[in-house]
């Protein structure tokens, strides 16, 4: 960014003393400034010696936003000799030079050290013209800054997408063996609980049917099953977020990730989101079941 050039290193300049050239013939009145820190528009009228004039400069803010500030000043000059005072007006750093017709050469200090500037004869169309320039390269420093900005921030985006497919494709086959375990575990406690009821009175086979190791692999396989579905509903939630982050891309960025991966990533998605959805249902049906069975034997008297 274009440091500002305003009324610090400008117009902020106390009388000092300078050696110069002799100036030769009549000395232009209006100055400009185009430098690398800003434009400066000086513009006087001389009265045996004794200047008295305004001057203005361009600054640049924050939001890459270019405005103008001026000042008045007075000075002296004598034979190629300048010296310019802005009073109290700004900062109070000195600023001396040396004028010809063609050329002004201004040195000044401030916080930052010396400023040196050097002057063309010059209209305020002219600084104008500097002013617009400097805005139209602090407007493209602002776009080149947006899309850098964007560019980093889908880069991360897409390095994140393959870590999120794998995480929900980890995290549906855990909750597919799961869902096989609880399935199974189910069917064999309710074949337990069937036989213990056909007994007729609860007897040890019907108890441990009831409270014993059959109703804790049962109660165990629901958990999993409940768990597999909260870490499934996770990484489908991830994967949705790492999805939406590159597609589409930022304005003014190519997308890197091809259509069809997007495509297939946001099925997997969805399939880990409906699983994530049916298994926790499932968990919590199979979870009271698994208590309507154990009581099934609890009311039966004992053998």
């Amino acid at each position: 960014m274009r440091k500002a050039l305003s009324a610090v290193p400008v117009a902020g300049l106390l009388i000092a003393a300078l050696t110069g050239c002799s100036a030769i013939g009549p000395q232009p009145t209006e100055w400009v400034a185009d430098t690398s820190q800003g434009a400066v528009y000086l513009s006087w009228t001389n009265t045996d010696g004794k200047l008295s004039g305004n001057e203005s400069s361009s600054s640049q803010d924050s939001n890459y936003q270019v405005t103008t500030n001026s000042a008045p000043f007075t000075g002296t000059e004598a034979d190629g000799k300048i010296t310019l005072d802005f009073g109290n007006a700004l900062a109070s750093e000195a600023f001396t030079g040396k004028i010809s017709n063609t050329d002004l050469h201004l040195t000044g200090t401030n916080a930052s050290g010396t400023v040196e500037l050097d002057f063309k004869p010059g209209t305020v169309t002219q600084f104008k013209a500097a002013v617009a320039k400097e805005q139209a390269a602090a407007t493209k420093a602002q776009t080149d800054a947006a899309i850098a900005a964007a560019q980093q921030q889908y880069d991360s985006a897409v390095s994140e997408l393959s870590p999120a497919v794998e995480k929900a494709q980890a995290a549906l086959d855990a909750e597919q063996a799961d869902l096989a375990a609880e399935q199974q575990a189910m069917t064999t406690y309710g074949s337990q609980i069937a036989a213990a009821v056909n007994t007729g009175c609860q007897n040890s086979s019907a108890s441990d049917a009831a409270s014993g190791q059959d109703e804790t692999a049962a109660t165990n396989a629901v958990y999993a099953l409940q768990s597999a579905a909260g870490d499934l509903s996770s990484a489908a939630s991830a994967l949705t977020n790492a999805i939406n982050a590159v597609n589409p891309p930022p304005s003014k960025i190519a997308s890197s990730v091809p259509a069809s991966t997007l495509s297939n990533d946001s099925d997997l998605a969805s399939r880990a989101s409906s699983a994530a959805q049916q298994d926790g249902a499932l968990a919590s049906s199979d979870s009271s079941k698994v208590f309507s069975l154990s009581s099934q034997i609890f009311g039966l008297t004992y053998c």
